[in-house]
């Protein structure tokens, strides 16, 4: 278009006819001409591709109901998982990271080879070894697993896996695991350093001391071991089984953890309202 419009100019600058005032203003005319189709030009942005893990996750809840045994008349052995399925097959790593978690609990022999079925047969066995040696005692066992996801969005997957089960004993398990994750960083677990800016752990850690103090009626002045309580360090401690959610952080002290069972378990949340100016500037947006 432009090599156009410059030979046009050429050609009407040569032409005798025209008067200056009538080649002005012709030209000006094809000047505007110009401008108006380069501004109908549309500049094409390159598409940019978001990976799924920045957006939410898509999952449908999927359970698995079986019972080894007669619960009505005999011994019997009840295993239910409740757990979510990824849409994405995209996503396999991350689907099969909850089913790690699911299978193996907190055992230090995790390996990717888990699976739901291996589990269900294991627990057959663990059915009929019992029906053989007459072990029953004539309780029924039961163990129910489940895997509730809490936060997913921008590359960060939050979820909680709880166990209650007998197989045995004075009283049923009933613990969970909460778990966070980085999913663009080979699914790295996310400690409170990440997210918290260095000079703010310590007012982090005092500000869920008060909180636990509070649940559990204890008194602030007195160290926390010499009211029922066996913290490795002599003090109040942050541990790690944290999930983070929609409105804020839950924080879960599982049984036998930092107390005896009689104590139970210490549920507490952080609002994102109450500690947001302590994170890092990234996570302040992303948190609101």
């Amino acid at each position: 278009m432009l090599n156009t419009l410059l030979e046009l100019y050429k050609s009407l600058k040569n032409t005798s006819k025209l008067t200056n005032l009538s080649f002005r203003v012709i030209f000006l005319m094809l000047i505007a001409i110009l401008l108006q189709t380069c501004s109908k030009t549309k500049k094409v942005e390159p598409k940019v591709e978001i990976h799924p893990i920045y957006n939410p996750l898509e999952y449908e809840y999927s359970e698995i109901d079986t019972t080894f045994g007669n619960c009505d008349s005999a011994f019997c052995n009840q295993i239910v998982i409740n757990y979510p399925v990824l849409k994405n097959d995209s996503l396999a790593r991350i689907q099969q990271r909850i089913i790690v978690d699911l299978v193996y609990w907190k055992s230090e022999t995790q390996t990717d080879d888990a699976s739901l079925s291996k589990l269900v047969a294991e627990q057959e066995e663990i059915y009929n070894e019992v029906i053989e040696n007459d072990l029953s005692m004539g309780q029924n066992w039961y163990l129910n697993l489940a895997a509730h996801i809490d936060y997913n969005n921008n590359g960060i997957l939050s979820y909680t896996v709880t166990k209650d089960a007998f197989s045995g004993g004075a009283h049923p398990i009933y613990e969970s695991i909460l778990v966070s994750l980085f999913l663009e960083k080979e699914l790295t677990p996310i400690n409170w350093a990440d997210l918290f800016e260095e000079d703010r752990l310590v007012p982090l850690r005092e500000y869920v001391k008060l909180h636990f103090f509070e649940f559990h009626g204890l008194d602030y002045s007195k160290p926390v071991n010499d009211q029922g309580f066996w913290f490795e360090s002599g003090d109040f401690e942050l541990n790690n089984n944290f999930s983070l959610q929609k409105d804020g952080i839950a924080i879960l002290y599982n049984h036998y953890e930092v107390a005896p069972y009689s104590t139970g378990p210490t549920s507490l949340f952080l609002p994102w309202a109450d500690i947001r100016t302590w994170l890092k500037p990234e996570y302040q947006k992303m948190f609101k």
